[in-house]
């Protein structure tokens, strides 16, 4: 029988982490999906989450226990279906742990900030905070083509702002677009699976996944009219304003 691999102890700050033990971590979010996969791939996963790490998560005071925490929650389909396990999936199982409430509580508990700034925030800190959030996610989206935002907070803000703007036909329209998408995608999973493939999930179609997709589907229509009439500078003035 297979044995967890060892982590350091939860309360380790992510700085503090070897790509060893977010290696030993990814192991462990295989195991408890069941799913096989090679020590290569391990590596590679390993090491792009330590660059994320790094990068514009070091901001975030997590630890491994938040990371674990976040890894739990992402393979046991809390934050939606789980189709593939990989450094896309797991980056957006860090951001929906981060905009969670569980996240949210933790921090006023531990008095720990989850930003370097001061331990109580006024609205325009807030909003700005938001802004570059939003900013961000633009950005990443322009140069990938990819929209991570697990707690749809780029739909929420620019829809409260007006700068999306939505009728209850387009809205529609995006939520049969996306259960047309997902229903794809679970086909080809269950072709590539076989008996593997939860029959459950291709019988059961879940109200979260639909709309997070519209969602998702919708703001990335939002970006790219942004890109295509040029209007990145004016999007970002307006935000930043």
């Amino acid at each position: 029988m297979k044995t967890l691999p060892t982590l350091p102890p939860s309360s380790t700050e992510i700085a503090k982490l070897s790509a060893v033990d977010i290696a030993a971590l990814v192991t462990i979010t295989f195991m408890r999906k069941n799913r096989e996969t090679s020590e290569n791939n391990i590596l590679f996963t390993a090491n792009e989450i330590q660059k994320a790490l790094s990068g514009k998560y070091n901001l975030y005071r997590l630890t491994i226990g938040d990371l674990d925490k976040a890894f739990l929650n992402g393979v046991s389909g809390i934050y939606g279906d789980v189709y593939e396990i990989g450094y896309v999936a797991f980056i957006s199982w860090i951001d929906a742990y981060l905009a969670s409430d569980e996240y949210l509580d933790k921090i006023h508990k531990s008095d720990t900030l989850a930003l370097p700034q001061k331990s109580t925030q006024t609205a325009e800190e807030i909003e700005k905070d938001i802004n570059r959030f939003i900013i961000e996610k633009f950005n990443d989206y322009k140069t990938s083509k990819e929209l991570i935002d697990s707690g749809c907070i780029c739909y929420k803000y620019l829809v409260n702002k007006c700068l999306l703007k939505l009728d209850t036909s387009k809205k529609w329209d995006a939520y049969y677009k996306a259960k047309d998408y997902i229903e794809k995608i679970r086909k080809i999973q269950k072709k590539k699976r076989g008996n593997a493939f939860d029959e459950w999930k291709e019988k059961c179609i879940k109200e979260y996944d639909i709309v997070h997709t519209a969602k998702l589907m919708l703001v990335k229509e939002f970006f790219d009219k942004v890109i295509q009439y040029n209007k990145e500078d004016a999007f970002k003035k307006t935000l930043l304003a």
